[in-house]
């Protein structure tokens, strides 16, 4: 007997050959997968002898979405800070991330991963957590069943002495080492090896070269990698390079010899051709997140070098960012956006087809976060982490091109049933890990709580009675 057969549909595997299999089937026992290929050959064999057989008919199913850039700690301030600048958004949000205690902190990670899993991701790299909460990230995705990749906004420098806005998050050089290295100790391959954790620093504007040095030794020292935000935002920048003598952050990360095949650095708007080829060379992958970043006018449309990135053969993979600025976790809208704000701006249809989403949002995803020989593909002897979609909707009618239905007419509300390390955790819209309601309600609470007890407030331009 075999855990999980999936009888018939529309198969994107993702593989080597970018094979579709129609009127496929996928088998699986045991959290991997064991075989996939027509539903004519694998029926015969498997069907009789399945503890659960899932009807495929009109479903797409693919692997599922890695969305490689989300912070979960900042999950229930959404809504509070939009339309401002940065000084107001951080202002509105960095005080609610703060107040959090570890209960609060467990339902805002339950709720981004509750808004991921009913969306088709079942992988995730953790932006920066709260510091002394990564534990209860930890948690949180452990009981929830997605897979993911734990990090903490490791921040040792202040460029103005006093740490400004961010002071509440720095530590010593010293302290942030030993604490990165605390929670490796920790959480790395836990949970069946569902839950992974790397080395992280918040902003290059933040952190000393000292300890840029030691976490890239450290994080070749036992294997994982490294996540930061870099090159997002012009004001940061301009203090990089006050601190450096001109270097901008790409080549300074590669003057300290941090850039290489286990980092990923997120939004990477301003950059070069010299920056390009620093993060070819080096095989550095980076994570494009353009919801946020057109949404906090970053200038993305303006400035990006994306599809140079690509061009050039830089990995480059798909991120939401957090809800306080896109609020939303959808990496199936954020397909769309990322494709079409690009075709925009270089008046380009061809650049960035529907495929090339498709890739950013699986497989490239599961490369940057070094997992790409586990997951990110529908292939025999993989980790069953798929996704199946529902087709018979008008949404997808008529159903000409499969790949073009999914980043141009889907949402992520289409995902029906998701499968993560070969369990079934949401069937038929149902999250059968946690009790949804609960989660719903304790978010609500725990977000007005917080919201009261700082005096924060969204800005409304109209009025409320």
């Amino acid at each position: 007997m075999v855990d999980i057969f999936i009888d018939g549909g529309t198969v994107v595997t993702m593989d080597s050959e970018r094979r579709i299999i129609r009127d496929g089937a996928v088998v699986i026992d045991e959290g991997k997968i064991i075989s996939v290929g027509k539903r004519e050959d694998l029926s015969k064999e498997y069907r009789g002898k399945s503890n659960f057989v899932i009807n495929g008919k009109n479903k797409l199913i693919l692997p599922g979405f890695i969305d490689a850039h989300v912070h979960t700690c900042q999950t229930l301030p959404k809504g509070l800070a939009d339309d401002v600048d940065a000084a107001k958004w951080l202002s509105q949000v960095l005080p609610f991330e703060l107040r959090m205690t570890k209960e609060d902190a467990y339902y805002s990670v339950q709720l981004a991963c509750m808004l991921m899993i009913k969306t088709g991701t079942t992988c995730f790299m953790e932006a920066c957590a709260t510091p002394w909460l990564v534990d209860t990230v930890g948690k949180a995705v452990k009981d929830i069943g997605i897979r993911g990749v734990l990090t903490r906004a490791t921040m040792d420098y202040s460029p103005t002495g006093e740490g400004g806005v961010f002071s509440n998050f720095l530590e010593s050089t010293e302290d942030a080492i030993k604490e990165n290295l605390r929670m490796i100790e920790k959480w790395n391959n836990v949970a069946d090896g569902r839950i992974r954790a790397w080395f992280s620093f918040r902003h290059l504007f933040s952190t000393s070269d000292e300890l840029l040095r030691e976490i890239a030794s450290l994080a070749k020292k036992y294997g994982v990698g490294i996540h930061a935000h870099a090159a997002w935002h012009q004001p940061h920048i301009e203090l990089v390079k006050k601190r450096t003598g001109g270097y901008d952050e790409i080549e300074h990360l590669y003057n300290l010899g941090v850039l290489d095949s286990n980092v990923l650095l997120a939004h990477v708007l301003y950059v070069n051709e010299k920056d390009i080829e620093l993060l070819r060379k080096t095989s550095t992958n980076v994570v494009h997140c353009p919801t946020s970043n057109m949404k906090s006018a970053y200038g993305m449309t303006i400035y990006s070098k994306i599809p140079e990135m690509i061009h050039s053969g830089v990995n480059v993979c798909l991120g939401c960012d957090g809800t306080a600025t896109n609020n939303n976790l959808d990496i199936i809208s954020e397909m769309k956006i990322s494709t079409i704000s690009h075709k925009d701006c270089r008046q380009a249809p061809t650049l960035m087809p529907a495929e090339v989403m498709l890739e950013m949002a699986t497989i490239n995803g599961a490369k940057a976060l070094m997992w790409d020989n586990e997951i990110g593909s529908i292939e025999t002897g993989k980790k069953a982490d798929l996704i199946i979609v529902n087709m018979k909707n008008p949404k997808w009618i008529p159903r000409h091109n499969p790949i073009s239905n999914i980043v141009y007419s889907a949402t992520g509300d289409d995902v029906e049933t998701v499968i993560i390390d070969g369990k079934l955790v949401m069937y038929k819209r149902e999250l059968l890990t946690v009790n949804e309601e609960e989660i719903l309600e304790k978010a609500q609470k725990t977000a007005e709580k917080i919201m009261n007890e700082e005096n924060l407030a969204p800005q409304l331009l109209w009025k409320v009675i």
